[in-house]
């Protein structure tokens, strides 16, 4: 067991030894740690030792509450926390104001914001989406992908049409026809792996598209 006493991560100072586990293969070491904010937690030596921000909580609670995202205690008005489109709108906060999500880096780390009208109140955010074509099986689409999250550039979309608007997309054209590699893959019938192997071996756009011939 290596000792951390002492050691300083991020928002945590460890403090003490608290206890250890037995495992298949050994032991996991858990050590008490003093936050900055002056709370005690006991946290894994793995988690110490691991990727992101280390704190009580408290800096998730701090970053989120800045841009009016309530993590314990969310609007009980509109009874929907519980919902997929309540879901929808908290990752999209998540991606676009805290800095640790996955992919904040494609979204908030880019400059992407959300509408003040639909960051302060989760109402106006349902309001338009049921108005404008919302159900189940449909995601929130940017029509811009470098625009921010806002009703005149947002909608409503399946997942091919989705997955068509990524901004890294591959787009050929062929005999005056113009379409992304996707949707060349379902034109043609052809698997899309099939088409981007052909693409990143820098083939002719004659033989990315082959064995169909177009007319």
């Amino acid at each position: 067991m290596k000792n951390l006493i002492g050691n300083v991560y991020d928002m945590l100072t460890v403090i003490a030894f608290s206890h250890n586990v037995r495992i298949s293969n050994g032991y996991r070491y858990f050590w008490k740690c003093k936050c900055e904010c002056g709370n005690i937690i006991v946290r894994r030596a793995d988690g110490l030792l691991g990727k992101g921000v280390k704190s009580c909580g408290c800096y998730r609670e701090k970053i989120l509450a800045k841009h009016n995202f309530k993590i314990n205690n969310p609007r009980k008005s509109h009874e929907m926390t519980k919902t997929r489109l309540y879901k929808i709108y908290s990752k999209m906060k998540e991606r676009c104001y805290y800095v640790n999500y996955s992919e904040y880096h494609l979204y908030g780390g880019r400059g992407i914001k959300i509408c003040d009208e639909w960051l302060n109140g989760f109402e106006s955010f349902r309001d338009w989406s049921f108005k404008n074509g919302y159900i189940e099986n449909l995601s929130i689409d940017r029509i811009d992908y470098n625009g921010n999250y806002e009703p005149d550039n947002c909608r409503w979309v399946d997942k091919y049409t989705q997955a068509n608007n990524k901004r890294n997309n591959i787009v050929l054209t062929y005999q005056d026809k113009t379409m992304t590699l996707p949707e060349w893959a379902r034109y043609l019938n052809l698997p899309y792996t099939t088409l981007a192997n052909r693409y990143r071996r820098k083939k002719p756009i004659e033989e990315i598209l082959y064995p169909r011939k177009l007319k």
